[in-house]
């Protein structure tokens, strides 16, 4: 993050970020805008092979995941359905991660130095899925050759986490999904 966004705001927001999670996202967008690839979650797998899913294409390769329920209409307009974070393709300097990473830089300062009954809701609006697919949404909406790809829920697949997280990765600290009543960034 230094190497690439010394003395930026973005590298406070990330110093300063308080949770894991945070520095997690921040450091995914970041990665994506500035080096490309495909990011995805140690606790993910994918059994298609990504040359299937990328095809040659260029731009971003998304999807989404599935309604609580489990259904889905297959349209990244629905309310009820998030671009999935745990798996991102994108080349290298493409504009919507730009944006995304604007976003969070114009953002924080609604975020900072304030205490949140839920931490994990504030983190999900600032940094996590639902910003993300905020922002995907606006960006599908103001530019009609985007180079946006939308794959289908779960990138067709039938996803199972590899490591319950929440369970083996905060041994010595609680799950931040857990905690109340915390600040979730602190900026001066």
């Amino acid at each position: 993050m230094r190497d690439n966004f010394s003395g930026s705001r973005l590298l406070e927001i990330f110093e300063n970020a308080k949770f894991g999670p945070m520095r997690a996202a921040i450091f995914r967008y970041s990665y994506l805008y500035k080096i490309g690839g495909v990011y995805l979650d140690i606790t993910k797998a994918i059994t298609r092979p990504f040359d299937e899913i990328i095809k040659g294409r260029n731009g971003v390769i998304l999807s989404y995941e599935a309604r609580i329920d489990g259904s889905s209409n297959h349209a990244i307009e629905d309310l009820d359905q998030l671009v999935v974070q745990w798996c991102l393709i994108s080349e290298p300097g493409h504009p919507l991660f730009r944006q995304v990473l604007d976003e969070i830089e114009n953002k924080a300062k609604y975020f900072a130095n304030k205490v949140f009954e839920s931490p994990k809701e504030a983190i999900l609006e600032f940094t996590a899925g639902k910003m993300l697919t905020r922002i995907i949404r606006e960006y599908l909406r103001n530019h009609s050759n985007s180079g946006v790809l939308i794959e289908d829920v779960d990138y067709g697949e039938r996803i199972y986490p590899l490591i319950y997280s929440a369970r083996f990765s905060n041994i010595f600290r609680p799950h931040y999904a857990s905690i109340k009543d915390q600040s979730i960034l602190e900026l001066h």
